[in-house]
C-alpha cells in the first residue's frame, strides 16, 4: 500500500512538474512569436495590378545583396519579363508608375523590421540605377530610403497605435530589378 502511494505522489509529481514546464515554454514561445507583413491583409493602391502583382512571395529563393546570400521572403514588383538568352523569369519594377500597397495592421503590432535589397545578379541592377522606397503609417510619411545596388538596408518602425502600412516604391530609372525582403517581421 505504501509503494503504491509513493507511486501515485511521484505520478502526480512528475504531471505537476510536466505541467509547469509545458505553460513556462508556452509563454516563452508566445513572447517570442512573429509574424509576417506578407500574411496580413494587404491591398494594392496601385491602379491595374492587384496585390498578388505588387508582393509576390516566391518559394526557396535566394539572391546576392551587398555580397550575401539573402533569402527572399518576398519582393515588391510591377511585373516580369524574361531575361534576353535565358528562360529566367525577371521581377522587374517600371519606372513609369510606382507601386503603391497597404497593410491593416488592426493596432495589432509594436514593430515592423525590414530587410531589403536588389538582386546584384539581374540585369537591371546597375550602380545608376536607384529604387525610393518610402513608408507611411496611417498617412503620415515616416521617411524613405534609398535603394542602391551592393547595399543591404534595414529599417525598424514603432507601430505603436498604428492601424495601417502603405508602401511606395519607385523605379527612377526605366527599369529596375524588384525591392527584395529578406525580412518583414511584425512583433
Amino acid at each position: 500500500m505504501r509503494s503504491r502511494k509513493i507511486s501515485h505522489n511521484l505520478y502526480l509529481a512528475v504531471c505537476l512538474a510536466s505541467a509547469i514546464a509545458l505553460s513556462s515554454f508556452s509563454g516563452k514561445a508566445e513572447a517570442q512569436t512573429q509574424s509576417s507583413l506578407t500574411k496580413k491583409e494587404c491591398i494594392s493602391a496601385t491602379p491595374g495590378l492587384s496585390i498578388e502583382d505588387i508582393l509576390v512571395k516566391p518559394f526557396n529563393v535566394s539572391f546576392v545583396v551587398a555580397k550575401e546570400v539573402f533569402p527572399v521572403t518576398s519582393l515588391i514588383s510591377s511585373g516580369t519579363e524574361r531575361a534576353e538568352d535565358t528562360w529566367n523569369t525577371l521581377a522587374i519594377l517600371s519606372g513609369n508608375q510606382p507601386v503603391e500597397l497597404a497593410c491593416n495592421l488592426r493596432y495589432s503590432y509594436k514593430e515592423l523590421k525590414l530587410v531589403f535589397g536588389v538582386n546584384t545578379a539581374n540585369p537591371y541592377a546597375t550602380k545608376d540605377n536607384k529604387i525610393t522606397f518610402k513608408v507611411y503609417l496611417d498617412g503620415d510619411s515616416k521617411g524613405e530610403k534609398e535603394v542602391v545596388v551592393g547595399r543591404k538596408r534595414e529599417w525598424k518602425l514603432n507601430l505603436e497605435g498604428v492601424k495601417n502600412i502603405s508602401f511606395k516604391v519607385q523605379c527612377k530609372k526605366d527599369k529596375c530589378p524588384a525591392l527584395a525582403f529578406s525580412e518583414m517581421s511584425l512583433k
